[in-house]
């Protein structure tokens, strides 16, 4: 598989009690090539001429393993766009989920 997508990632979990994961990451992404330079979508999206950095991603992740069979999850994801990305398209953007999972023995 390719892609336009290329990323280096650092990242560190540790448990501060003992049903309870916390993770970290910081990924900082580049485009091989910016073949769409200038263009816009319908949405309102649109590409820089010539920039290939695609921007910053934070992403925070809380495991809490409630009982054997089940857990849950929090996760927490901010991206600041790049060069990648025309001026008028260069909004931070926000995720966040929650996730309760029941698994069946």
């Amino acid at each position: 598989e390719t892609s336009n997508l290329f990323r280096v990632n650092v990242g560190h979990s540790f448990y501060p009690a003992e049903k309870i994961q916390l993770c970290t990451d910081y990924h900082m992404l580049w485009a091989n090539q910016n073949t769409i330079g200038g263009t816009a979508a319908a949405n309102g999206m649109s590409w820089s001429q010539g920039g290939k950095f695609r921007g910053h991603l934070f992403t925070g992740l809380v495991n809490y393993n409630i009982t054997k069979q089940l857990r849950s999850y929090f996760l927490f994801e901010y991206f600041v766009p790049g060069n990648y990305y025309a001026e008028s398209s260069r909004d931070a953007a926000y995720v966040s989920k929650v996730n309760v999972e029941y698994t069946f023995n």
